[in-house]
């Protein structure tokens, strides 16, 4: 079955899906490249998907800034996210690269699972906890009086 396409708007194509064919499913700031283009959607746009929350949750802003769905679209198939260090200079770089990857444009260049996305997280919080554990010295309980 040939792809259709709507304008700008990437279409659903799945008579499986609880909307008819042919009708636009989800947030295009969410979209990834692919559902931009219209093709199918497997995990790995969900795992685009993810990356621009991930995107805004630590820059209270989305990857791409558009004043249109055609314009948003369009950043999505071809423009590299604003660094989220840029709006938010307290993201570190490990995070920053986590983000970025999410948002790769190629889908076999993103994470190859959540699991992956979740063990690299996994690692950043060890090490940042290992490195808290030695600038912070130990503190030692206090000693409670008992009542006579």
């Amino acid at each position: 079955m040939p792809r259709s396409w709507t304008s700008d708007w990437a279409v659903l194509e799945d008579r499986h899906s609880i909307t008819e064919a042919g009708q636009v499913m989800g947030t295009i700031a969410y979209f990834s490249p692919e559902q931009a283009r219209g093709e199918p959607a497997d995990y790995r746009s969900d795992i685009y998907s993810l990356g621009v929350i991930f995107y805004e949750m630590l820059t209270n802003s989305l990857p791409f800034e558009a004043t249109n769905p055609s314009e948003m679209i369009h950043k999505h198939l071809n423009a590299l996210p604003i660094l989220p260090t840029k709006r938010n200079s307290r993201i570190p770089p490990q995070l920053e690269s986590l983000i970025l990857k999410t948002l790769r444009k190629l889908p076999e260049e993103r994470f190859s699972s959540v699991a992956e996305i979740v063990n690299e997280l996994d690692v950043y919080l060890y090490v940042r906890a290992r490195e808290f554990k030695e600038r912070v010295p130990p503190t030692y309980p206090r000693k409670h009086l008992t009542p006579p």
